[in-house]
C-alpha cells in the first residue's frame, strides 16, 4: 500500500509519510522476488538495502545492479561462514573482487549503480583492487568497510588511494540508514543524484552482523570518502588510471604543426554494451 500511494501520489505522498522501514528476517521468497517488491525504475522512492547474503546466491548479488532507485547498501556476510549440513542447505555466499568487477562493468556500459551513494561492506572477503572498480560508480560518495581486513590492510588515517581517502569514525560502524543520512548533511558541495523530496524505504533481508552475538571483537572499521578531485562522473580511462596518448605533431618549413605521417594505428572497436543476462553468463 506504501507503495501504491509514493507512486500515484508522488507529491502529496513524501509529506505524508517521509520513512518506511520494514525486516524479513526469515525470507521465504526467491530474493529476485524480494528485489522486484522494492525497486522503483521511475525513482519514485529511494531504496536504503540492508542484506545479509546468508540468503543470496551469486547471481542474486550481480542482479542488484537492476534496482535503478537504489540509494545506499549494505552487503553482510556472517563473520564465520560455516558448510552446509546437507545438500538441501544453501550454502552462503559472500562478495569477491569478481563480483564487484561485473558491478562495475554493468556501472560503465549499462548505468547500473546511477544512484548509488553509500556503501557497507561487512566481513567481506576483498582485495584493494575493488576501490577502482567502486571508483566508476558515479554518485558513491562513502564506503564504510567493517571486517574486511584486504581493504583495511592498505589504509591508514589521512591515506588517499584510488580516489578514495580514509577518515576517522566510530569503532563500530552506524546503521545503514543514519550513514546515508550523515552523507546527505555533508555533501562537500556533492549534491545527491536521487531527489531528496521522495520518501525513503528501509528494506533489510535476513539478519545483519550488527544484530548477532557472535560478532569479533577485533573487527576494525574504515570510512572511505571519495576525494574532492575525484567528484565528478569518471571515464573509463579515468576510472583505471589509463592515459589517453596524443598524436605526434611536427614543425614544417613554414613553421605550422602538421601530424607526423606514418603507418594508421589501428583503431579500437566500439565497446560492446553488456547487459546483466551476459555478465551473469560469465558466473553460470
Amino acid at each position: 500500500m506504501w507503495k501504491l500511494f509514493a507512486t500515484a501520489y508522488p507529491a502529496e505522498f513524501r509529506h505524508i509519510s517521509q520513512y518506511r522501514s520494514m525486516k524479513i528476517e526469515g525470507p521465504r521468497l526467491a530474493m529476485r522476488d524480494y528485489f522486484e517488491l522494492v525497486k522503483s525504475d521511475s525513482l519514485k522512492w529511494q531504496l536504503v538495502l540492508n542484506l545479509a547474503t546468508s540468503f543470496a546466491r551469486v547471481p542474486d548479488l550481480v542482479g542488484m545492479s537492476s534496482i535503478r532507485n537504489l540509494a545506499a547498501l549494505e552487503v553482510a556476510t556472517p563473520p564465520h561462514i560455516e558448510s552446509p549440513v546437507d545438500d538441501t542447505e544453501t550454502p552462503v555466499t559472500a562478495l569477491s573482487d569478481r563480483i564487484i568487477r561485473s558491478w562495475s562493468e554493468l556501472a560503465q556500459t549499462s548505468g547500473a549503480f546511477a544512484h548509488l551513494r553509500v556503501l557497507k561492506l561487512c566481513h567481506q572477503d576483498l582485495s584493494g583492487v575493488v576501490l577502482r572498480y567502486l571508483h566508476t560508480f558515479p554518485s558513491l560518495q562513502v564506503i564504510v568497510a567493517y571486517g574486511c581486513p584486504g581493504i583495511h590492510s592498505m589504509f591508514r588515517d589521512g591515506l588517499e588511494i584510488d580516489g578514495w581517502k580514509s577518515r576517522p569514525g566510530q569503532d563500530k560502524p552506524p546503521a545503514l540508514y543514519e550513514l546515508y543520512q550523515t552523507s546527505l548533511a555533508n555533501m562537500d558541495g556533492v549534491p545527491p543524484a536521487l531527489d531528496q523530496g521522495s520518501p525513503i524505504l528501509e528494506f533489510q533481508i535476513g539478519r545483519t552482523h550488527q544484530e548477532s552475538k557472535r560478532v569479533p571483537t577485533k573487527a576494525k572499521t574504515l570510512y572511505l570518502h571519495r576525494t574532492k578531485a575525484e567528484n565528478r562522473i569518471p571515464t573509463e580511462n579515468s576510472a583505471l588510471h589509463i592515459p589517453t596518448k596524443r598524436p605526434r605533431e611536427e614543425v614544417s618549413a613554414s613553421g605550422q604543426r602538421q601530424r607526423r605521417s606514418g603507418p594508421k594505428r589501428a583503431v579500437m572497436r566500439e565497446r560492446k554494451t553488456k547487459d546483466l543476462g551476459e555478465v551473469l553468463g560469465n558466473f553460470l
